[in-house]
């Protein structure tokens, strides 16, 4: 977070999902950061594919693609 204001995010994941996040919500302080571990644990073998969204205050709406074999 460049700005002099915290700011919330969340990330729209599904809970039951092959793809975790160690947080999916929260507030980065100002000028600062923080970690977001994304873990792959799939259930049967294959090759998988999932956009998440990310919702941040005050900013347009941001993406990652998360691949995983």
């Amino acid at each position: 977070n460049n700005s002099d204001l915290a700011t919330s995010f969340q990330f729209l994941v599904d809970k039951k999902n092959m793809f975790s996040f160690s947080v999916s919500e929260g507030v980065v302080p100002a000028r600062g950061s923080i970690r977001v571990i994304i873990t792959f644990d799939p259930q049967t073998v294959g090759n998988y594919y999932e956009r998440v969204f990310c919702l941040i205050r005050n900013h347009k709406l941001l993406f990652i693609d998360l691949i995983g074999t």
